[in-house]
């Protein structure tokens, strides 16, 4: 362990304290150089720190200090050339590259973890297998691994001076726990002088960096090699079982491989483990092993107990090669503040990081919620709420919505899904910088975030992340932000979007309890700006931008007509006048600048009627008149069913066409009514059977009986009036 963690080597007997878990070291002003230390029940340091702890025996961190690191690892890094061990003068490449797996080839092993776990790990109590070992490391350095890295030797170099140090202050009996690969260079501490030494580490440069440390929840995933932060250990759970039952290791994990098979579904009985142990067995015996290995076991279950089949050894391998066992840290450990209030925040809110024998799952159900998820008009779901939304905006994404509309500014209702990963742990440490509270931390990262926004659309965005994390005070400074950019842009493009979002929020301020004043005072600011810049934007657009304009225009809309307020409603529809009286507008914005300026009860029907026989006259390219139809009829034919007039000058367009220039308009044609529920499409379907242009009643062509109306009206009413109060 590098020289920092000398105080967390004295703090590991920490009641609390459950492997697995990790100490990170890191410096505060770059946390991307952090440095992980993962320890398992299982791991060497771990169990010698503990016994060392229990028995009074002093512990020392002999591991050059992690401050160099970054130094080290910087190729422009001036390293001193002084080897302790001379290079081999010729070796073969491969063996050379990577000794132990060579060996591992050689003997039959496609890893070395197994080869190693089988020739060195089978008899624990073995005390020769110490002496074999150092003999095979003494073997394989000088020829193969004499050019060591220089991070490698100033490691070596600096551990045999703090062993000289623990000899000068008197020790005897000195146990030193490290990898095989430097007990040759431990071993010689009587052939390599000091003086060497002491000029190697000389050599180093002194960063006046203060590094930190911390303790982290890890987990037997992370562990695993492949999951990117692993220790070397491809298989923890089989190394936790084998800690705690030794030979028998392969009889529980047959027996609990069986278990897991017949949980799901799969037909297996104790003959069948009893049959893949003898496998087992054998194949140890075959390869002279005093016991079943995990090469062997997994062999003997794929055979036996999963017929074959391989995706049921995976299913056995997530649980008992890799596992799921996660560690603990007591609050009282060296922790950063975040990471205190984290776990305060958890305890009041009655919160988990972890459940049961996997770590994802749904907030769970309620006697006042049955569904499950958050109710967010109770209070202590309103504040697991903000809790959960400001962790997204730190970094931290423990909770994700689950459903859509989850976690949006319209919804009583949340479902989150909960999966905390390991790494979670580092980025809290992260996030600290920020503050030392959830609130606190992402009110600052929010404001930062909104000094750096390079567009309204990112500072509107952060603005609703805000008013879901229950942050007033940072919602003002990004409205004032807002309402700074706001005024001095000019594309009509950029302020658009941003109307139905702050509606929006406007709109459901009441279900986060959220004071919406200072946001309807920018929307009453910023409406009729964009609204007085509207009708010139939308001129000369292609069909592209008009496209994208459209659907703008739609929502925003949409959202004004909600929040009914007459001043803004008034100059908006004045726009939506000026586009659809405008020549140089594209077709599909006046057209559907007309149907909402209908919708709204601006326009009658003689008026309607007269724009649309403008759009569709013989003056009006074919393409024109098509485009202007579709923004018309925006997904909804209901206003040709009501007004046959309509229809009828639709009609009279259509019919005289040729087949070649119908057939040119088709597309736009079968796109604009392939919008139309089905219901509306079936209705006027008998329009047109019935004759097309006359004026049926519609409740004719929809089949309406209206001799039941007077028995279906009082019942409608009393329902209607109960709903009410």
């Amino acid at each position: 362990m590098p020289a920092e963690t000398q105080a967390e080597l004295n703090r590991m007997a920490l009641p609390g304290l459950e492997p697995p878990v990790a100490l990170v070291i890191y410096n505060e002003a770059s946390m991307g150089q952090a440095l992980y230390f993962p320890f398992a029940r299982f791991s060497p340091e771990w169990q010698a720190a503990q016994w060392a702890l229990a028995t009074g025996v002093p512990l020392r961190a002999i591991d050059l200090p992690a401050v160099h690191a970054p130094s080290l690892r910087d190729s422009s890094y001036a390293a001193p050339a002084l080897p302790l061990m001379p290079p081999a003068e010729s070796a073969d490449a491969a063996f050379e590259a990577d000794p132990l797996k060579a060996l591992a080839l050689i003997a039959g092993y496609e890893e070395v973890e197994p080869w190693w776990d089988a020739t060195f790990e089978q008899e624990s109590d073995d005390l020769e297998v110490f002496a074999a070992t150092l003999e095979l490391m003494s073997q394989l350095r000088p020829p193969a691994g004499g050019n060591a890295s220089v991070e490698t030797l100033l490691r070596e170099a600096y551990m045999r001076q703090c062993m000289r140090k623990a000899y000068t202050d008197g020790f005897q009996r000195i146990a030193v726990v490290c990898g095989a690969w430097h007990g040759p260079a431990l071993d010689g501490l009587a052939s390599i002088k000091a003086v060497s030494d002491r000029k190697l580490l000389n050599a180093l440069p002194k960063p006046k960096t203060k590094l930190r440390t911390a303790w982290i929840p890890w987990s037997y995933p992370q562990l695993a090699r492949e999951s990117g932060y692993g220790a070397g250990i491809i298989s923890p759970a089989w190394y936790d079982l084998r800690f705690d039952y030794a030979a028998g290791a392969s009889v529980r994990w047959l027996a609990r491989a069986g278990q897991l098979l017949r949980e799901e579904g799969i037909d297996n009985s104790p003959a069948h483990v009893l049959e893949a142990l003898r496998l087992a067995e054998a194949l140890a015996a075959m390869r002279q092993l005093p016991h079943p290995n995990l090469t062997e076991v997994r062999a003997a279950a794929l055979s036996v107990l999963c017929e074959g089949v391989e995706e049921r050894l995976e299913l056995i391998e997530r649980q008992l090669v890799v596992g799921n066992r996660v560690g603990t840290v007591p609050p009282e450990a060296s922790v950063v503040p975040l990471q205190q209030d984290l776990a305060r925040q958890l305890r009041s809110l009655r919160l988990q990081l972890y459940w049961g024998k996997v770590d994802v799952c749904w907030l769970k159900a309620t006697a006042q919620n049955p569904r499950g998820g958050l109710d967010l008009r109770e209070a202590s779901d309103l504040q697991k709420s903000y809790f959960l939304h400001r962790l997204i905006i730190l970094n931290i994404p423990w909770a994700e919505p689950h459903v859509a509309g989850s976690g949006s500014m319209g919804s009583f209702k949340e479902i989150w899904r909960l999966e905390w990963k390991p790494d979670f742990s580092l980025r809290v440490i992260e996030a600290a910088m920020w503050g030392n509270t959830t609130a606190a931390a992402a009110a600052t990262r929010l404001q930062d975030l909104g000094k750096t926004a390079s567009s309204l659309a990112e500072l509107v965005d952060l603005l609703q992340r805000a008013l879901l994390a229950g942050m007033p005070e940072a919602a003002q400074s990004l409205i004032q932000n807002l309402r700074q950019q706001s005024a001095v842009a000019r594309d009509i493009f950029q302020l658009l979007p941003c109307i139905p979002a702050l509606a929006g929020a406007i709109q459901y301020g009441d279900v986060r309890r959220t004071d919406v004043t200072a946001l309807a005072q920018l929307v009453g600011e910023m409406a009729p700006r964009v609204a007085l810049g509207l009708p010139a934007a939308a001129r000369q657009l292609d069909e592209d931008a008009a496209r994208s304009l459209l659907a703008h225009l739609m929502a925003a809309d949409r959202a004004l007509h909600t929040l009914q307020v007459e001043s803004l409603s008034k100059v908006w529809q004045q726009a939506l006048l000026e586009m659809a009286n405008a020549p140089d507008v594209h077709p599909l914005l006046k057209g559907a600048a007309t149907r909402l300026l209908f919708d709204r009860r601006r326009l009658e029907v003689t008026a309607v009627s007269r724009h649309l026989s403008l759009a569709l006259s013989l003056a009006q390219p074919l393409g024109d008149a098509a485009s202007w139809l579709e923004g018309f009829l925006p997904g909804s034919g209901m206003v040709l069913l009501h007004h046959p007039a309509l229809r009828r000058l639709i009609d009279e367009w259509l019919a005289p066409l040729d087949e070649p220039d119908f057939m040119n308009i088709l597309p736009v044609l079968r796109r604009t009514f392939s919008r139309f529920s089905p219901a509306e499409r079936q209705l006027l379907f008998e329009r047109v059977r019935m004759g097309g242009t006359t004026d049926a009643p519609l409740a004719e062509a929809s089949g309406y009986r209206a001799d039941r109306q007077n028995t279906l009206l009082p019942g409608l009413r009393n329902w209607i009036g109960n709903y009410n109060k």
